[in-house]
């Protein structure tokens, strides 16, 4: 197994160091995040990213659908195909994740932002390929 490699690539299955944890395309070291959204890896496996996580406090608030927006666009191999799609939860199929980390599956979940409770949003690198 190795990470994804593809060139600017800083998501799911791609290597620590290239986690896109600032949300603007760099692929650089990862400082505070500029806006309201706050990246956090939450898993690894061999140096490449198997989990990470979300929060967010917009205005206005996400909704849920939103928040998986923010762990999915950009943030997955160029192969993945979705399986699973629902306002809270969505599932997608990649070869390329499962030669970085051994798994097939990718499963983000969401929960919308309330009041002042941020948003939070987790996708992470799976064997299931049901919510």
């Amino acid at each position: 197994m190795s990470c994804i490699t593809t060139n600017g690539y800083g998501g799911l299955g791609g290597s620590e160091d290239a986690f896109d944890a600032n949300n603007d395309n760099s692929t650089g070291a990862a400082g505070p995040t500029p806006g309201a959204a706050w990246y956090q890896v939450v898993g690894t496996a061999g140096g490449c990213v198997t989990a990470y996580s979300v929060q967010d406090s917009a205005t206005p608030p996400l909704a849920a659908r939103d928040m998986l927006v923010l762990v999915s666009r950009g943030y997955l191999p160029g192969d993945a195909e979705p399986v699973v799609n629902t306002g809270s939860c969505e599932v997608w199929k990649s070869t390329a994740l499962q030669h970085a980390v051994g798994v097939l599956f990718a499963k983000a979940t969401a929960v919308a932002q309330a009041g002042s409770v941020p948003g939070t949003a987790r996708i992470e690198s799976t064997s299931s390929s049901t919510c």
